[in-house]
């Protein structure tokens, strides 16, 4: 296998550790296309600067036109926001049967790192006897994803996908696989088992991106300690280990690259809880501190898991906890009020220990700008997280101030030493970054004068003209097309997007003094990239007419190793400016729209990470502007095993 390749699925890998799940699809990307779009080129010339680079569209995924035929049988759902968007799909298995009784729920999927953000819309509905299902009322413009689930089967993310006014948009086939089994034995010490303990098992994944939590799932052990979990996705999950009389262990799977054989072991060793840890909190004025929270871990890295309890003070200031295993405990404070200023270590040995707190350091802030400062304004916290910074507790990064006096005065309170800079949010003002603030103990309250700025605009047209291209500002060293942005999106900076209006233009105000990447986003054609867009306060910047590229089509079938078309296949096309994605469906047919002209390397994937590691299918094509090109696939065993 050339570099290149090598290099291709090592990217894969990563991307697969960071999001939790292997083949995690961005189908449909932020186009809406039905068809193949159609452009017309305008000749008016487009400014001498900046450089204009043309980029791929974001991965479409699967964009096939809706079947003229309605779903069978589907449960509807109308869901929260307007009701101008419809969404189908249907649910099928390996061998591309259909599957009757798939729960489908719809959520909002925003940007957000490490994964996306989350907000279900409404209950879930259920596929119909021929596998299909049916969203009628859908947000619109809003980034959207789905959810699908099956007791016999794994669940599957497909996200994020946009639906336009009056739009249904055909989702394809979603394809459920069997999914990992995870087994174990839970044993004491001495290696004996232990019946009947309790193992829960939690969807990490679901509760970082803010979805409604799932109940989590348990099992109890056999009589030889034994117990199972079947059809896991590839994602995060915590898995806890109890029994009565032992001190119950945490442990995190990142199951994202799966097994050879779909199994998954993980046994654990659960210790006596005969140990109890005590002691006393005190403040800088060594008096009690009451009802303050107490976080206290063991890591046990033998094993890589690690014990976790939690407690509160009372009112003389004072904790204790039993039934607790034997060894050294890291403490931790949870609380906006106060923190430790070293790490701590207590050893559960049952006698009383201090445990001595700092009082939480704030910033002092003005706003000052030519008039009097706004009346309402907010303030987000960015902590350099490199010098020890952070929010104690669990305030919020952002703050509304509104009437402060004097005007334009905010404290920023509940942290801990280290740097901090603040963003100002104002009406009619750019978004302000403030300098670097330093707090320590020596320091616990920093004085801090923001001066506004009115910022710059940014304003052009698209051409041919047409309504809804979305206009977007990114840092000045954006690159479209790695493959990060089609898990990990890069959002807008500062969420600066406009709509362009029905004669193409846009205008974008109170722009940050700064060099920026302008993208070009229209819903039926690749979108367009300008570099080097700068920026000056209180100027206006004008781009000029963009002349949107001309789309082409990629469509085409994959052969298993077997000779039969092979659903759930990962495609990805690759340029020297652009990457994109898609999955095949239940025929193991594909189609890409929207795809910028030049030549690309098209490599076939199984959905399966060990099949992936054996077979791949390629091909090279030249591809010019508004052609429909077909490809046929075939995996095969790879040339070399990748290094």
């Amino acid at each position: 296998m050339n570099s290149r390749a090598s290099l291709l699925l090592i990217c894969t890998l990563v991307l697969a550790l960071l999001s939790g799940a292997w083949w995690m699809l961005r189908a449909d990307g932020d186009q809406a296309p039905t068809t193949p779009g159609t452009v017309q080129n305008d000749p008016a010339p487009g400014p001498a600067s900046p450089a204009v680079l043309p980029r791929p569209t974001e991965s479409p995924g699967d964009s096939r036109a809706p079947s003229a035929a309605a779903p069978a049988t589907p449960q509807v759902l109308s869901a929260r926001g307007p009701a101008l968007a419809q969404a189908a799909g249907r649910v099928i298995d390996r061998t591309g049967r259909p599957i009757p009784g798939a729960s489908v729920t719809a959520f909002l999927s925003g940007p957000g790192q490490p994964y996306r953000t989350r907000e279900d819309q409404g209950a879930a509905i259920t596929s119909g006897t021929d596998g299909r299902f049916l969203f009628a009322t859908l947000p619109v413009t809003s980034e959207l994803g789905i959810e699908v689930e099956h007791a016999d089967h794994a669940p599957v993310l497909r996200e994020p996908f946009t639906i336009g006014a009056g739009e249904l948009r055909d989702l394809g086939d979603i394809l459920l696989e069997d999914g990992l089994l995870l087994l174990g034995t839970v044993t004491d010490d001495a290696g004996k088992p232990i019946e009947g303990a309790v193992v829960k098992l939690t969807d990490l994944q679901r509760e970082q991106r803010g979805a409604t939590p799932a109940v989590p799932l348990s099992a109890l052990t056999d009589a030889e300690g034994n117990y199972t979990f079947a059809h896991l996705a590839l994602r995060q999950y915590e898995v806890v280990a109890d029994a009565d009389a032992y001190a119950p262990v945490t442990l995190v799977l990142s199951m994202v690259l799966g097994t050879s054989d779909g199994r998954w072991r993980q046994d654990f060793r659960l210790e006596k809880a005969d140990a109890s840890l005590r002691g006393l909190v005190l403040d800088s004025f060594e008096k009690p501190v009451a009802g303050l929270t107490l976080r206290v871990s063991q890591r046990q890295r033998a094993q890589n898991t690690y014990r976790l309890q939690t407690t509160t003070t009372g009112a003389d200031g004072r904790f204790a906890m039993s039934d607790m295993a034997s060894g050294l405990y890291d403490i931790e404070v949870q609380s906006p009020l106060v923190y430790l200023d070293h790490t701590l270590q207590l050893p559960a040995d049952g006698d009383e220990h201090t445990v001595r707190v700092q009082p939480a350091l704030a910033v002092d802030g003005q706003l000052r700008c030519a008039t009097t400062p706004p009346a309402e304004f907010s303030v987000r916290l960015r902590p350099d997280g490199r010098s020890g910074a952070g929010l104690l507790g669990t305030g919020p990064m952002d703050r509304a101030f509104r009437e402060t006096s004097p005007p334009g005065s905010f404290v920023f309170d509940g942290l801990r030493p280290g740097s901090y800079r603040f963003e100002i949010y104002a009406e009619g003002f750019a978004v302000t970054t403030s300098s670097d603030v330093i707090l320590g103990a020596d320091v616990p309250v920093a004085r801090l004068e923001v001066y506004l700025l009115r910022g710059g605009s940014v304003k052009g047209r698209v051409q041919p003209a047409q309504a809804g291209t979305r206009i977007e500002l990114r840092e000045a060293d954006y690159d479209p097309s790695l493959s990060l942005e089609s898990t990990f999106p890069t959002a807008p900076v500062h969420g600066l997007m406009v709509l362009t209006g029905a004669d193409g233009s846009f205008l974008l105000q109170h722009v940050p003094p700064g060099t920026y990447t302008l993208s070009a986003r229209p819903a039926d054609a690749p979108p367009l990239h300008v570099r080097d867009v700068r920026v000056t306060d209180e100027v206006d910047t004008d781009v000029g007419a963009l002349t949107l590229p001309l789309g082409c089509t990629l469509s085409g079938n994959v052969i298993g190793p077997d000779g039969r078309p092979r659903a759930g296949v990962r495609i990805g096309v690759t340029s020297a400016m652009h990457q994109q994605q898609t999955v095949t469906d239940g025929e193991g047919a594909f189609r890409m729209l929207a795809l910028p002209p030049g030549e690309y390397d098209v490599v076939a994937t199984p959905g399966n990470l060990w099949e992936a590691l054996q077979f791949e299918g390629r091909a090279h094509v030249t591809l010019s502007p508004e052609q429909d090109l077909p490809v046929a696939l075939t995996l095969a065993e790879r040339s070399a095993q990748p290094r």
